[in-house]
Formats: structure tokens, C-alpha cells, sequence
């Protein structure tokens, strides 16, 4: 006589639920740590490449130097040999304005990128100095 099993046990499944839900968290882990990571990385470049307030100085100086050459010297009523001679006077003008521009500027260094404000006479100039360069709002 054979025996039948009438009754089989159902074999308990392998928990497959946990495994979607740790995939998806580990994903989101790695993606995380990329971007903290890239972070740092260009928080770091900024830090480094962050001009210093002797550069701005230079630059400001270079700055208002042209434009004292382009706005004040040149003109349709005023003749060329003025122009020129305003040129001149503008270019060897160059250590009052950068005397004036070290006198009026205020720095607030924040690490990653510093913010100038230069006060010349009528006219407020901010600077955001960021990556090497510098950006100025007039």
C-alpha cells in the first residue's frame, strides 16, 4: 500500500521584501555620500581660489582707472589732444586711486568667496570676489 500525503507544508518563502527596501536605502546612501562629497570638493577649490584683499585692490585700481580713461577723457566735444592728455593724467593718477580704493573698501571674507564694498566719492561699488575673479555691481 502507498501512503499519500494528503497534507504538504507549505515551505516558508525567503524574505524577499527586505531586499527591495535595502537596495533603494543603500542607492540613496551612495548618492548622498556623492554629493557631500562634491561638495567638499568645490567648497574646498573656492576656499583656496578665494582672492585676497590685495588683489581686489589691484583690481578696483585698474577698474576705475579705465573708466576715468573711457568716461571722462573721451567725448565727442573734447579734442584729441585733450583726450590724450586726460589719459595720461588718469594713468598716473593711478597710486591716488588706489590709495582711495585702500581707504574705502570693506571686506567680509567668508571663506569661500569675499564681498567688497568700495565707497568712492558719489558711488558705492560692491565686489563679490569668488573662483579667482571678481564680479563688480555697481
Amino acid at each position: 500500500m502507498t501512503t499519500q500525503k494528503l497534507y504538504e507544508p507549505k515551505q516558508p518563502k525567503k524574505a524577499q521584501s527586505q531586499q527591495p527596501r535595502l537596495k533603494p536605502l543603500v542607492c540613496i546612501t551612495m548618492k548622498l555620500q556623492a554629493i557631500l562629497i562634491g561638495t567638499a570638493a568645490i567648497a574646498v577649490v573656492m576656499a583656496v581660489t578665494n582672492p585676497s584683499k590685495e588683489r581686489y585692490i589691484e583690481y578696483a585700481t585698474e577698474q576705475f582707472s579705465e573708466t576715468g580713461k573711457t568716461s571722462i577723457c573721451a567725448g565727442d566735444n573734447i579734442p584729441i589732444a585733450a583726450q590724450q592728455s586726460c589719459k595720461f593724467v588718469v594713468s598716473q593718477g593711478k597710486g591716488v586711486i588706489k590709495a582711495l580704493v585702500e581707504n574705502s573698501t570693506k571686506q567680509q571674507n567668508f571663506v569661500v568667496f569675499s564681498l567688497y564694498e568700495t565707497d568712492i566719492p558719489n558711488k558705492k561699488v560692491t565686489t563679490i570676489a569668488a573662483f579667482g575673479n571678481f564680479y563688480m555691481f555697481k
